[in-house]
């Protein structure tokens, strides 16, 4: 969802386009300085590389939203930032991979057609 950069202009805030809720960051996590929002509020101005964290911030306020509206409708907009890189992931999910990467173990992507 991108409705503008409300880091720099607070017109551009979620929750001043009809939504009632908002935790999360105005952009992609990798244009720095990546601050995180609550609300109307700026919580952190940089997280910075400290991203790990997120994921589980994230799907909090997403359960946290969801008991608190359980005896109405609503309408849940939830994306999570670990679609793209830079991924930051818990040590628990950091381990080396030990599989190909995802171009090699798709013959007819264009990655893996280049290097062919």
């Amino acid at each position: 969802m991108h409705l503008g950069d409300f880091s720099h202009d607070r017109q551009y805030l979620p929750t001043r386009h009809g939504f009632d809720f908002f935790e999360g960051m105005p952009h992609s996590n990798d244009e720095f300085p990546v601050a995180y929002w609550q609300g109307e509020q700026e919580r952190t101005p940089n997280l910075g590389l400290d991203q790990e964290h997120v994921t589980d911030d994230l799907t909090r306020a997403a359960i946290g939203f969801i008991d608190a509206n359980r005896d109405r409708p609503f309408f849940l907009y939830f994306a999570h930032k670990n679609v793209h890189i830079p991924l930051f992931p818990r040590s628990a999910f950091a381990a080396p991979r030990r599989r190909a990467p995802m171009a090699t173990r798709w013959p007819n992507s264009t990655r893996a057609s280049a290097r062919s």
